[in-house]
């Protein structure tokens, strides 16, 4: 057969071939124009991997196992005691857990239970100064913090393993002989004082204190310190 002839025929049959308007096309016609211009035909949902909650739902894990080490508990003078040796880095971590708070205080003593955890850090020793103190802490790499809830009083010592004795010392000055700088009282009052007024400007915290204070009432949960305290 010719050249000529094989021209001839393929423009009768294009021209005989019914014409489909691209906006009446359907996704039929679509797929089989892709496949005739590539070559490949595209792939349906079915070979995508899951996605949402079906991938969620597909995900396997190992069974989870928590192996939690167990402390040695001994007693000195009557108060229990946990230790856990961990050699890993030259530190100790020392906490305090004391009973008291204001859960434990009526509610003439709300501001003083308040306070307490803060003067107890900042506030000096009966023999050092608050700023001595400080001083101090940075001098040894100390982290030691004193903090109270409504059942209890909380302290805490990071150290290095050859400052622990030092870093103990000074934490048991600060439990036991603690000196309640008048200047730092002052400047926690004014702090608190200055909360106070400004306490209606956070609705997150105004919301908290009147959320409690609507569930629990007269209870220290519910109490929320006023100027007058």
């Amino acid at each position: 057969m010719s050249a000529g002839l094989l021209l001839t025929l393929a423009v009768t049959l294009t021209l005989q071939a019914p014409t489909v308007p691209i906006e009446s096309r359907t996704a039929s016609d679509a797929l089989g124009a892709d496949t005739l211009a590539t070559g490949a035909v595209r792939p349906s949902p079915a070979d995508f991997p899951p996605v949402g909650r079906e991938a969620i739902e597909a995900l396997a894990f190992p069974p989870l196992v928590f192996d939690p080490p167990e402390a040695d508990e001994h007693e000195v003078l009557g108060v229990p005691v946990y230790h856990l040796h961990d050699p890993a880095l030259p530190l100790v971590d020392f906490f305090v857990q004391l009973r008291g708070g204001a859960g434990h205080l009526s509610r003439e003593e709300l501001a003083a239970a308040t306070a307490l955890p803060a003067m107890l850090r900042t506030g000096g020793t009966s023999s050092l100064p608050p700023d001595s103190v400080d001083l101090r802490i940075d001098l040894l790499a100390l982290q030691l913090s004193v903090a109270g809830g409504g059942g209890g009083t909380f302290a805490g010592l990071n150290a290095l393993t050859h400052t622990l004795d030092e870093g103990l010392d000074l934490l048991r000055d600060l439990l036991i002989d603690p000196g309640f700088d008048e200047e730092t009282l002052e400047v926690w009052r004014g702090q608190e004082a200055e909360w106070i007024r400004r306490r209606e400007d956070d609705p997150g915290s105004l919301a908290y204190a009147e959320f409690n204070r609507l569930m629990f009432g007269d209870h220290p949960t519910g109490w929320i310190m006023t100027e007058e305290d």
